[in-house]
């Protein structure tokens, strides 16, 4: 059972290898959401449509425009933010996170 976890582990970073060199052209962002926890974003438009946001409203939380919006709020991940959380990125179309709980 050990080894399925482990390869499913595998699988799970090969595909959040491909979604972040699939998205380069889109940014990353950390997503907070209203009831606190954060999750890691790669374009926020997909994003925004799953949860019935504006892209724009969340682009200005981003830049310090605005402070929130709809309860959420968003900054531009770090280079180094995206390097150690790559195994969780939130898959920008299904809105599935991919990481080590899904493989439980």
């Amino acid at each position: 059972i050990l080894h399925l976890m482990e390869d499913q582990r595998s699988k799970d970073a090969v595909i959040a290898a491909e979604l972040y060199e699939d998205n380069k052209i889109s940014k990353t962002y950390i997503v907070t959401f209203p009831d606190g926890h954060e999750e890691i974003v790669i374009g926020i438009t997909n994003f925004c449509k799953i949860n019935n946001l504006d892209n724009g409203h969340m682009i200005k939380v981003a830049k310090g425009k605005a402070k929130q919006h709809k309860g959420f709020k968003c900054r531009y991940a770090t280079e180094q933010e995206i390097l150690d959380n790559q195994p969780k990125i939130l898959h920008n179309s299904t809105s599935k996170i991919i990481n080590e709980e899904s493989s439980e």
